[in-house]
């Protein structure tokens, strides 16, 4: 199994992991990561459709996340999609009486949570896997002769 990679070490420097790469590995794995910092600030619209409830829970992972700049504007519509998601689920559990098919819809919606909140990067998961994909964009310079 391997171990998760936290975003917040992740780096190009042989103090982080890197003792054994070359300079042109070194020299990719810094232009990946700043290709990933922001340049000027995000700001997410939540879209017009999203309920009260919703938005609510919107503007409590946009406050949350602020810091770790992990979601863009392209994340707008995911995000308003798991917060609707996320109220549905809600309110599911809140009901007194549930039937069979409750239990099944509530279960189909915490899949759904689950998938939108890895992709987002709102999970540990999520967020190692993100930050290990940008690191894997580096090109290894033998891996051609090799395939």
């Amino acid at each position: 199994m391997t171990k998760p990679v936290i975003a917040s070490s992740m780096g190009a420097r042989k103090e982080v992991g890197g003792k054994n790469w070359t300079k042109a590995e070194m020299e990719a794995r810094l232009a990946a990561s700043e290709k990933t910092t922001r340049k000027k600030k995000v700001r997410l619209k939540p879209p017009e459709w999203l309920s009260d409830e919703a938005l609510l829970i919107w503007k409590r992972i946009i406050r949350q996340t602020k810091e770790l700049e992990l979601l863009d504007a392209l994340d707008e519509s995911m995000l308003a999609v798991y917060c609707d998601v996320y109220v549905q689920y809600s309110t599911l559990s809140l009901m007194l009486e549930k039937t069979p098919d409750d239990y099944k819809s509530q279960q189909a919606l915490a899949r759904l949570m689950s998938g939108y909140a890895d992709k987002l990067g709102l999970t540990p998961a999520g967020r190692a896997r993100l930050a290990k994909k940008v690191a894997d964009k580096i090109v290894d310079e033998f891996a051609s002769e090799f395939d």
